[in-house]
């Protein structure tokens, strides 16, 4: 037997301009138990914030990982030029 209790829903929020946001995607969002975004800086979080979806992002995980190619890519860079 399947068990719905836990459900993922993957919604798309448009290239940027919230009016190609989705009802459909729009009341997902506000019904979800929590909405993870891969950045809160795209331009239209800020709108659906405001519409009092409470949500996390994974902006610290990417960041992270942009210090980490910069300290490969510096060290690489060095390594030719020694």
């Amino acid at each position: 037997m399947l068990d719905m209790k836990n459900k993922l829903t993957i919604v798309g929020i448009g290239p940027g301009d919230r009016r190609f946001l989705t009802m459909e995607a729009l009341e997902a969002m506000q019904t979800a138990d929590h909405v993870y975004f891969r950045t809160h800086k795209h331009p239209v979080v800020a709108y659906i914030q405001d519409l009092g979806v409470e949500s996390s992002s994974f902006d610290d995980v990417y960041e992270g990982q942009k210090v980490l190619m910069m300290y490969i890519l510096l060290l690489s860079i060095k390594s030719w030029t020694c």
